[in-house]
């Protein structure tokens, strides 16, 4: 099962969002930015345990991959805004 993480965006949030999954007995198998791959299906109880617990450590687990491109084109955004600003100073919002 595939699981998408809004804000594991950093080495440390991943660690972070790895150590939720491990402690309630969620193995991760693989791990990228914001994706990660666990050998079982999650049950309903169990889905919303890790939820709140992900939600405690400032990450939301997103059920529709269409919300999480979306939050990762946001994302990329200020960063485009930033490159313009620094090449055309005159630029202002």
């Amino acid at each position: 099962m595939r699981l998408f993480i809004k804000n594991m965006i950093s080495l440390s949030a991943k660690t972070r969002a790895l150590a939720v999954l491990k402690s309630l007995g969620l193995h991760p198998e693989v791990a990228d930015i914001g994706e990660v791959e666990i050998p079982d299906n999650v049950s309903s109880k169990k889905y919303d345990l890790l939820k709140r617990a992900l939600r405690k450590e400032d990450f939301d687990l997103i059920k529709e991959i269409r919300s999480f491109e979306k939050g990762r084109i946001f994302y990329l955004n200020p960063t485009c805004m930033d490159t313009m600003f620094a090449f055309n100073p005159v630029v202002r919002l």
